[in-house]
């Protein structure tokens, strides 16, 4: 990354150092090109209002380096126009972002959720009507944070007595997860369904009486939106893409990363 504003800059760095990419910033071009051949990066998202060596013969110098060709060379600039488009191409530049960026949410398709049968999944589950089914759909995975689920579960259950947890989707951290329902005495009322066929995974939304989520590293929030699209309530932490997505209360509730407050949250949802 090469941006000679420093707030910018580490914004930046740390959402993608979030998402899994290793990145390095440079404060100017001189610094960008002298780590360039060191770092030897396959994505360059380039400044265009750089102090000294702009952007555009930055992105030139670039692309004159070893390997430079292969380069993905991204414009994130303020200049806009149709001309700076056209300079920022003529300067080897792939694609041209202007700023501020927006983040355009990724659609769901409401028609799969039509139909849905929520009484059906409850019976075939062997739910009885005043079990209250608090759900976490998706990969069970360390980053999801679903052991934060599971203490605020074991610390809902002396309140909310007919309260059951299912726990949909597969991954890596799902013998921890059952090793921690042994280990809290939670195996009547924690559940693991596994992968979902299309119907079941449509009814289990809409046979659930809320949906829960806690991950802090989610960019787009697709089940928080798909639980909202089957008009299952949400509470969950209010971290990245969930923060937009039910931004203004839509859908639910949400809470700091904190498990009183979200405690607190599902018991005024349930």
């Amino acid at each position: 990354m090469v941006e000679d504003n420093v707030d910018t800059a580490e914004m930046l760095t740390s959402l993608l150092e979030m998402l899994g990419h290793e990145v390095r910033a440079a404060r100017d071009g001189p610094e960008a090109l002298d780590l360039a051949p060191v770092f030897r990066p396959q994505i360059v998202l380039l400044d265009i209002g750089l102090p000294g060596l702009d952007g555009y013969e930055v992105a030139r110098r670039l692309r004159a380096q070893p390997g430079g060709r292969d380069l993905l060379l991204i414009a994130l600039t303020g200049y806009g126009s149709a001309q700076d488009r056209e300079r920022a191409r003529q300067a080897g530049c792939d694609h041209h972002v202007t700023k501020p960026v927006e983040v355009i949410p990724t659609g769901i398709r409401l028609d799969r959720f039509k139909g849905r049968d929520g009484e059906r999944f409850r019976k075939m589950k062997g739910y009885q009507p005043e079990d209250q089914v608090v759900l976490f759909m998706g990969r069970v995975a360390e980053e999801k944070n679903i052991d934060f689920l599971m203490r605020v579960v074991h610390r809902l259950k002396p309140k909310v007595p007919h309260l059951q947890f299912l726990i949909a989707g597969e991954g890596a951290a799902k013998k921890h997860l059952e090793k921690m329902r042994v280990d809290l005495g939670m195996e009547s009322y924690v559940h693991f369904a596994g992968y979902l066929s299309k119907e079941d995974w449509r009814d289990c939304y809409a046979g659930s009486d809320l949906f829960v989520f806690a991950s802090i590293t989610e960019t787009q929030g697709l089940v928080v939106t798909e639980a909202m699209a089957a008009e299952t309530p949400v509470v969950a932490v209010a971290e990245m893409g969930i923060k937009d997505v039910m931004a203004s209360g839509r859908g639910g509730l949400t809470t700091s990363l904190n498990e009183d407050e979200f405690t607190d949250a599902v018991i005024a949802r349930l």
